[in-house]
């Protein structure tokens, strides 16, 4: 009877870590920022100017920043003269991560 309390007992503990670990990544989460693309555009996999076009995002898109971050992380290159920004970002329909031109996209 005592090993049924002691496991009863632990199994409580580990269900109750495991539910508030939960909620504070949501939280987290939930603190980040939205944003929205203002004009057609790409996810690319890399930053860099021959990337893989992952996918297309309409003109409302939301987006969020990467890797559950709570802030934007954007960068830039240089290529043949012209320089792209481009930040890191996650959509929120698909959970698709990639770098979209920081030009089309605006905080929601």
């Amino acid at each position: 009877m005592k090993k049924l309390t002691v496991l009863m007992i632990g199994i409580s503990f580990f269900s109750t870590l495991l539910s508030t670990c939960g909620q504070n990544q949501n939280e987290t989460n939930a603190t980040a920022p939205m944003y929205k693309v203002t004009e057609s555009t790409g996810l690319y996999s890399a930053l860099k100017i021959d990337a893989d076009q992952i996918a297309v995002l309409a003109a409302g898109a939301i987006l969020a920043p990467a890797d559950d971050k709570t802030t934007l992380f954007c960068d830039t290159f240089i290529d043949t003269g012209m320089r792209y920004a481009l930040c890191k970002v996650k959509v929120f329909d698909t959970g698709q991560t990639g770098w979209v031109l920081k030009m089309f996209i605006e905080k929601n």
